[in-house]
């Protein structure tokens, strides 16, 4: 699946991306959301997805943040480019932090972590997430959705690690 990445990690996106979804700076993460929107959204319409879906959070993490930071991103992204948000993924298993996995650990931990509904059976389908790292969450989703009878799967990240 192809992948669209607003910025690469770094200082200063890194920094804000980390105060965001860490720190809780929704106001901050919010305008952030707005810059990758408008960054993401020209090379995004080239060969625009039917729907996006945000990367799930598991309920007690979204209960602890109090947000979903790629919902986030997701409805700016749809406010941008009016692509419609689908809610048709879930993660269904409370699964360890990614951060510090080395990717045969990540792609472990997320064995079994996301539920997909028919609701994209022959869609084109964009995940959106706000930092891809090794890929392995964006991997096992879209083995998820495309299970789920997706026709195609892009992936559209705010930084992707290099």
């Amino acid at each position: 699946s192809a992948t669209t990445a607003a910025w690469l990690w770094g200082w200063p996106t890194a920094s804000l991306i980390k105060q965001f979804k860490f720190d809780g700076n929704k106001s901050l993460g919010l305008d952030l959301a707005q810059a990758f929107a408008q960054a993401a959204a020209p090379s995004i319409l080239e060969n625009p997805p039917d729907v996006l879906v945000a990367m799930p959070l598991y309920k007690k993490r979204l209960q602890e943040r109090g947000f979903n930071q790629a919902a986030i991103l997701a409805s700016a992204l749809t406010t941008e480019t009016d692509i419609p948000i689908s809610h048709a993924a879930s993660r269904i298993r409370d699964t360890a932090a990614q951060s510090g996995l080395n990717r045969h650990q990540r792609m472990k931990n997320l064995t079994g972590a996301f539920a997909v509904n028919g609701t994209v059976k022959g869609l084109n389908v964009g995940i959106v997430d706000d930092v891809m790292t090794t890929g392995s969450s964006a991997q096992m989703l879209s083995l998820a959705l495309l299970d789920a009878g997706a026709n195609s799967v892009q992936v559209i990240v705010a930084c992707k690690v290099t």
